[in-house]
């Protein structure tokens, strides 16, 4: 940068590595606010005060379309509900409401993803309990490795869910995601992507804190997190995850009720 000619370079200075920057903060991790609001008050250093925003993501007409083609082949009224209970008042369409679901996340750990999901038998099992209490369609968006949670659930719902993992790319899914009542997942990117969407979301937090990397802004009428506040969570900090001695408890000790009651909150009411 300072081969380029740029003037001002502005930044966290982590590790000692900030010595190209005319202005930094050192950091040595993320704690106590939210990522946004670290990468915010970078701005201040330049006197630049940025103004409260939401997290904003712009799909083009082309996925868009390409969102209402897979809805079509698939039979899919995608319009959004008023409303998932049967019991207490219908859909003014009597279109299916549509809920989006990623049971994986988190691939930039690696082989340590898995430590950040909830387990796949349970969100199994969630989606058999969706099925069985409300008339909903369930789409599976994702990679690849998530395909096999179709495995998973009873052949008796399976017609009412449709797995797209692995056949669609980001941007793609994101479309999908947009076409949504609600959408139900792990700590990782989709989440994000369906709060810039200005989806209703349901997470699964458990090594990681919400607070630094959860939905921002936070807003439990529209982003309720679940997790457990054991003792050892969360266990990543400065940008180092401690090794879990407890088997995942913190993901494990989430309950589907939990999950069901989550989505009666927020789609019910």
């Amino acid at each position: 940068m300072w081969l380029a000619g740029i003037k001002k370079r502005v930044g966290y200075n982590y590790k000692n590595r900030g010595f190209y920057l005319t202005k930094s903060v050192k950091l040595s991790g993320y704690e106590n606010k939210h990522v946004v609001e670290y990468y915010n008050s970078l701005l201040e250093l330049i006197a630049i005060k940025p103004k409260y925003q939401d997290l904003e993501l712009y799909l083009s007409d082309q996925y868009k379309q390409c969102a209402e083609n897979i809805f079509k082949e698939h039979h899919i009224d995608g319009s959004t509900s008023l409303t998932i209970n049967p019991e207490r008042s219908r859909r003014i369409d009597n279109s299916a409401p549509i809920i989006a679901l990623s049971a994986g996340g988190g691939a930039s750990w690696g082989i340590e993803a898995e430590i950040k999901r909830w387990p796949k038998e349970k969100f199994a099992l969630l989606v058999n309990k969706i099925i069985e209490k409300y008339k909903v369609t369930v789409i599976i968006v994702g990679d690849l490795k998530e395909r096999d949670l179709l495995l998973n659930i009873e052949t008796g719902h399976q017609n009412k869910v449709i797995n797209l993992a692995g056949k669609t790319t980001l941007a793609q899914s994101a479309a999908i995601i947009n076409r949504a009542d609600l959408f139900i997942g792990n700590d990782g990117g989709l989440l994000h992507v369906a709060v810039a969407l200005k989806r209703k979301t349901i997470s699964f937090f458990g090594p990681v804190d919400p607070r630094v990397y959860g939905p921002y802004p936070p807003d439990e009428s529209r982003h309720i997190v679940l997790r457990k506040a054991l003792d050892c969570s969360p266990c990543y900090r400065k940008f180092r995850l401690s090794p879990c001695l407890r088997r995942q408890e913190c993901l494990r000790s989430i309950e589907v009720e939990e999950a069901l009651n989550a989505i009666s909150t927020l789609l019910d009411a």
